[in-house]
């Protein structure tokens, strides 16, 4: 049913992207097929791009969009799969299970998300594959649970960044209860412990000799996006050096303290529990399994720390207040109120059971929730890896409420089927419409142009599978018109609404829109 439902939105807009995002996808894996596997490009580890494009090539390479779309469509069917897993892992309860599984695959965040080319599908799908790993780990642990969730868990952080919370919510739970598993060479011995700690701190400290100007030229160098250096980059590279030196002084502090005579008792029972090798194996095999993916974030090391440290410096300097109210809005305007209520009664059942399992999900809820909240810039989508555990905490509420009180659970179920049915509804009628890039498109390709030239988020890709040569210029070409030089008779210049006022020489409008950012069609005036 789900599927049939969703199945609309993979033909929306074709053969126009229906995302930014998307548009930037279609490019990557352009670029894979026709181009190199060095993808030069790191703001997105690459193991979904791998994957698409590897499935893709079997098909032309303008069909991207439809069939790129399709297989997002069963990844979003996958996470329902993982979902239910991962409820009756922890409750033994179909009710539970179909409940999470259903509010997964009818949620309307994730059917926006998944109805366009981008990670979140799979990178969600993944960490909901890894917490049912470790869940089973931690209710019956033995070594080839672990390496099976330590593996998947590497897999998601090589989708998104993002899934690298997986890691310390993981550790917490072993801080508090990994004394209970039976493991060869439990831990550290003291003496390793301690120099590892304190040779790490020294290396974080040699840092600050490297020059500003070598951090800057890693900025600078290649950068499609950031290819000049202006404030907010030498900003943000001081406070990471400050962060770095904050953890150097922590981890020297602590090699020191474990090796001190007198604080020996109390720091053996302060540090015990992060000598725990499985800590470290743990870091060990994501890193490795990252690197399997991403081969050439090690070969374009400079490109891969532009990109990582372009991506952080976007979160922190887009704004000055954290946006962790807006979320709060977009769940209002796009999810069920009802869902939470079901979700914290689920929680507190659930806590309830004082399950390892339990202490995991809250972990990793509090801090994906701690991480898009606090950033200065945030987006629907960003609720994404959000909803899932939601679901989950919802499922095991309705299991819980079955028992106890029926009526309340059917009155709920009733109320949450009331508040998604008229947003699902609305995400699908969008697959009946166009937009105005859309629009865009047809009438820039009517003209048969020799050359396209474009600046901002324009139909770049789309006009390239229509055949049409096409330059993307750079803000700097656009001020300047050095891109004349190649202009021909009969182009077009598209250029969105934001990028006006940078143009330099004479044009004239052929067609336009003032939607969204607006999308504009333009020719030289020769007169």
């Amino acid at each position: 049913m789900a599927f049939c439902i969703r199945y609309p939105l993979v033909e929306y807009n074709l053969p126009v992207a229906a995302h930014i995002d998307e548009r930037g996808s279609v490019g990557i894996l352009r670029e894979l097929r026709f181009t190199s596997l060095n993808p030069r490009f790191f703001s997105y580890p690459m193991l979904y791009f791998y994957t698409l494009g590897g499935i893709l090539r079997f098909v032309p390479f303008e069909e991207t969009l439809y069939f790129g779309r399709f297989l997002n469509l069963l990844i979003a069917m996958t996470l329902s799969l993982a979902t239910w897993l991962l409820a009756h892992q922890i409750t033994r309860s179909h009710l539970a299970a179909f409940i999470a599984a259903a509010l997964t695959l009818f949620s309307p965040i994730l059917v926006y998300n998944a109805s366009y080319i981008s990670v979140d599908t799979l990178f969600v799908t993944l960490t909901l594959f890894a917490l049912w790993g470790w869940t089973r780990f931690f209710d019956a642990p033995n070594g080839k649970r672990w390496l099976a969730a330590a593996v998947v868990t590497g897999l998601a952080v090589s989708t998104k960044y993002n899934a690298v919370l997986l890691i310390p919510a993981v550790i917490v739970v072993e801080l508090f209860w990994g004394d209970r598993i039976k493991w060869r060479r439990e831990t550290i011995p003291t003496n390793w412990w301690s120099g590892l700690l304190v040779l790490a701190g020294a290396a974080l400290l040699l840092v600050n000799l490297i020059p500003l100007d070598f951090f800057l030229e890693i900025v600078r160098s290649e950068a499609a996006v950031n290819s000049g250096v202006d404030s907010a980059d030498s900003h943000f590279i001081q406070s990471t050096l400050q962060k770095l030196n904050l953890a150097a002084i922590l981890l020297l502090t602590g090699g020191v303290v474990s090796r001190i005579t007198i604080l020996e008792t109390f720091a053996g029972q302060l540090l015990y529990p992060l000598r725990r090798w499985r800590i470290y194996w743990l870091i060990f095999v994501v890193g490795i399994v990252f690197l399997l993916v991403n081969p050439f974030a090690l070969f374009e090391w400079r490109i891969f720390v532009r990109d990582f440290g372009l991506e952080l410096k976007k979160n922190a300097l887009t704004g000055e207040a954290p946006v962790w109210r807006h979320y709060i809005v977009w769940w209002w305007e796009w999810e069920s109120i009802t869902v939470i209520v079901l979700a914290i009664v689920g929680a507190w059942a659930g806590w309830q059971k004082r399950r390892r399992s339990t202490v995991l999900f809250f972990i990793y809820l509090l801090l994906m929730l701690f991480m898009i909240g606090t950033a200065t810039r945030g987006f629907v989508r960003y609720l994404s890896p959000v909803v899932p555990i939601f679901a989950l905490f919802a499922g095991v509420g309705a299991a819980w409420l079955w028992q106890r009180q029926r009526v309340i659970l059917i009155v709920l179920l009733l109320l949450c089927s009331a508040e998604l049915v008229p947003k699902i509804t609305t995400q699908v009628q969008r697959a009946y419409k166009t937009d105005y890039m859309h629009e865009g498109f047809i009438v820039a390709k009517g003209l048969q142009p020799n050359t396209v030239f474009a600046a901002g988020f324009t139909p770049i890709q789309e006009l390239r599978h229509a055949g049409f040569a096409y330059h993307h210029l750079s803000d700097e070409a656009l001020q300047t018109g050095s891109f004349l030089v190649d202009w021909q008779e009969g182009d077009l210049l598209l250029v969105d609404a934001e990028k006006l006022g940078l143009m330099g020489g004479d044009f004239r409008p052929i067609w336009s829109s003032t939607e969204q950012l607006g999308l504009y069609l333009l020719t030289r005036d020769e007169n």
